[in-house]
């Protein structure tokens, strides 16, 4: 019984310094999450496909840390919304990793506004399993900088920003996500010129009828082929577009065209008709001054109506 409690002891003793020497070995485990201050820097960018929401991007990404010793660990990116991407020029350093990547990338365009719209082009980079939310997060940086020598044919750039945010599957794991936007839009003057002007004098021609005599003939020759070219002017400029489930301001803009066309080849239908009934002047000029006052009331109340749709 002596030996047995002696024995005891040492026992005792040992199972007091094993908690304690896993505490120590605990405390030498990086706290997660670690921070990623991270950047992005727009070298170039080419054409954009606005039919498929796809364009072609080149930029570099840099990501500082001092929890993480990227030599050991360097950064594992999924690129979520990329696809056929080239990595090249990729940096490493303790503190400091730095890699060029060119691809495709693909985002949901709002075309609202079209043709004056205004398209953001994004990036959005997360870490790869393992490291989720818990394990790594994303801290943008003030700004997404654009080099003066990137350029894109027919359009110009905006503003650029760069954010982060917490993004949560379906399954509840979550993930810090780089978000990098570039705004890039259509001069306005340029897309008056080509594209609103000239749908705008074939509807003005189209409404001279209400000044030409009442001979019949040449009025239907002159609104019938225009409200035709209207109607190909319109569809040939959504061409380019997927089909939306919303209008844009040029499609609130044709149908008013529309409406104020069949506005005058309504007054000469009625016009017709009177002659052919009454064979009276007097009313098919009546007629024709009640649609003439009809066209404003036609594209004011077009616009109102139209703004909230």
């Amino acid at each position: 019984m002596g030996v047995l409690k002696f024995l005891c002891i040492p026992v005792f003793l040992i199972l007091l310094v094993i908690p304690i020497s896993t505490d120590a070995q605990q405390d030498e485990i990086p706290p997660y999450p670690s921070v990623y201050h991270a950047g992005i820097i727009f070298t170039n960018l080419g054409d954009i496909d606005e039919k498929h929401g796809k364009y072609w991007m080149d930029f570099i990404i840099y990501i500082e840390s001092g929890e993480i010793d990227f030599t050991e660990e360097p950064p594992l990116l999924s690129f979520v919304n990329g696809r056929d991407l080239i990595f090249s020029d990729e940096l490493i350093e303790p503190d400091y990793y730095e890699v060029r990547v060119k691809g495709e990338f693909f985002s949901e365009f709002d075309y609202r506004a079209f043709p004056f719209e205004t398209i953001l082009l994004k990036v959005e980079i997360e870490p790869k399993i393992p490291y989720d939310a818990d394990r790594v997060i994303f801290k943008a940086k003030d700004e997404a900088p654009i080099d003066p020598t990137a350029l894109v044919h027919g359009w110009t750039f905006g503003g650029s920003e760069i954010t982060d945010k917490i993004h949560t599957y379906p399954d509840g794991i979550q993930f810090s996500r780089l978000i990098a936007n570039i705004e890039v839009s259509h001069k306005p003057i340029g897309v008056a010129l080509s594209t609103i002007l000239p749908v705008t004098i074939i509807t003005a021609i189209a409404l001279f009828v209400f000044f030409i005599p009442h001979n019949f003939t040449p009025r239907i020759y002159l609104t019938a082929p225009l409200i035709l070219a209207v109607v190909y002017w319109h569809q040939s400029h959504l061409s380019h577009l997927p089909m939306l489930g919303y209008m844009t301001f040029f499609d609130k803009l044709i149908l008013i065209y529309y409406a104020l066309i069949l506005n005058g080849i309504l007054c000469i239908s009625l016009q017709m008709r009177s002659y052919k009934i009454h064979v009276d002047d007097f009313k098919i000029r009546k007629i024709n001054r009640r649609h003439v006052i009809l066209m404003p009331i036609i594209f004011v109340g077009g616009m109102i109506i139209l703004w909230y749709l």
